[in-house]
């Protein structure tokens, strides 16, 4: 059962880091569409 416990909370983890990453790269993205509209405007 521990082990268990252990693999689920490894699970959860990286889980949590996907998601962070997932979302940092979304508004990088954003970010970098952004800049590219502003420096087609100058």
């Amino acid at each position: 059962m521990k082990k268990f416990a252990r693999m689920n909370i490894c699970q959860n983890l990286l889980i949590k880091v996907y998601k962070r990453t997932y979302i940092y790269d979304i508004l990088k993205q954003i970010d970098e569409e952004r800049e590219y509209e502003e420096q087609l405007r100058i």
